[in-house]
C-alpha cells in the first residue's frame, strides 16, 4: 500500500526528495574512489575507501542538521608508480609509503558538519584536526610536518572541505519532481597544482520504484588553473565529463547508493594521459 501511494503521488504532484534525520541516530557510509591512468605504457592505479559514521547531534525546524562525522576505517591501495596496500580493519600497522601512512591517520578523527534538508553543505568545523593528524603520518621531523601541513591546508581549506563533503550529498531539487524532471547544481574543489575544479551536475528523476527515487546525472568538470602555482599552467585538463546513477530512499530520506565515472585527458607538454575516476557511495547497515 505504501508503494502504491508513492506511485500515485508521483503521477499527481510528484515527490519531494529531502534528507530526513532523527536526533541521536548514526548513519554510516562507505565512500570509495578509484583513479586509473597509464604513464609511459605502465598502468597506474590508486584506490581509497573510507567508512564514515554520521552522528546526528541536532535537527532544527527547517530540517537543517548538525552532524559529527567520524572516520571509522580507511583502505588504500596503489600500483604502478607507487606500490602499497593498506586496510585499517585488517592491518595493525600501515606500510612505509608516506601516502598510505598519511591516510591511516584519518581513522578515529572527526569533524563537524551542518547540512540543509536538500543536501547543501552549509558549514564544516574541526577539519584542522585532520590536517594535523595526516601531517604526522608524512614526516617524523617538525620541518617535514610543517611542509605537509602547508600542502594539506590547500586541500582542506574551509571552502575546499565543504565542497569535498558535498560529494557525499549531491544536491536535491528545491521543489517536488516528477519522472523526467531535471535540476542542476554545482560545487567547486580547490586542489594543489590543478587549481579550482568545478563540478556541474545535471540530474534527472529517472523513475520511482519500490519507494526509491532513481536519479541519473550528467557530470561536467571544469578546471581553472591557480595563477599562484606555476606548475598549474604546464598541465591542462581536457574533455572532463562523466555520468552518475544514484538511488535515494524517499521514506528513509537519504541516499542508498551512488556510482559515478568521469573520464578526462591530462596534457603536459607532449605527453597525453587519459584518466578515469570512478566513485561509489554505499549506505551501510546500522551497527
Amino acid at each position: 500500500m505504501v508503494f502504491l501511494a508513492l506511485a500515485l503521488l508521483l503521477q499527481d504532484d510528484g515527490v519531494e526528495l529531502r534528507w530526513k534525520y532523527q536526533k541521536g541516530e548514526t548513519i554510516r557510509y562507505r565512500m570509495a574512489q578509484k583513479v586509473s591512468s597509464e604513464v609511459n605504457g605502465t598502468p597506474v592505479r590508486q584506490q581509497m575507501a573510507t567508512t564514515v559514521a554520521l552522528a546526528v547531534k541536532d535537527v532544527d525546524a527547517k530540517g537543517v542538521v548538525t552532524i559529527e562525522a567520524r572516520y571509522e576505517a580507511v583502505a588504500a591501495r596503489a600500483s604502478g608508480v607507487q606500490e602499497y596496500d593498506y586496510d585499517s580493519e585488517k592491518d595493525k600497522e600501515p606500510p612505509d609509503d608516506p601516502a598510505a601512512r598519511m591516510m591511516s591517520k584519518l581513522v578515529g578523527q572527526s569533524f563537524g558538519l551542518t547540512m540543509s534538508a536538500t543536501g547543501k553543505v552549509l558549514e564544516v568545523k574541526g577539519y584542522e584536526k585532520l590536517v594535523e593528524a595526516m601531517s604526522r603520518g608524512v614526516a617524523d621531523d617538525e620541518a617535514g610536518r610543517e611542509r605537509a601541513r602547508q600542502a594539506l591546508a590547500q586541500m582542506f581549506s574551509d571552502e575546499a572541505f565543504k565542497s569535498r563533503m558535498q560529494q557525499l550529498a549531491p544536491p536535491l531539487p528545491e521543489g517536488r519532481v516528477r519522472k523526467g524532471d531535471a535540476w542542476s547544481g554545482d560545487f567547486t574543489l580547490k586542489m594543489p597544482v590543478v587549481g579550482a575544479v568545478r563540478y556541474v551536475l545535471r540530474s534527472k528523476l529517472a523513475d520511482v520504484a519500490g519507494g526509491d527515487a532513481l536519479i541519473d546525472q550528467e557530470i561536467k568538470v571544469e578546471f581553472k588553473p591557480d595563477p599562484e602555482t606555476p606548475l598549474a599552467e604546464q598541465v591542462q585538463v581536457r574533455d572532463a565529463k562523466g555520468k552518475s546513477s544514484a538511488v535515494f530512499s524517499v521514506a528513509q530520506g537519504r541516499f542508498v547508493s551512488q556510482k559515478a565515472a568521469v573520464d578526462m585527458v591530462l596534457v603536459a607538454g607532449k605527453a597525453t594521459v587519459p584518466v578515469r575516476v570512478e566513485t561509489e557511495l554505499k549506505l551501510l547497515e546500522k551497527k
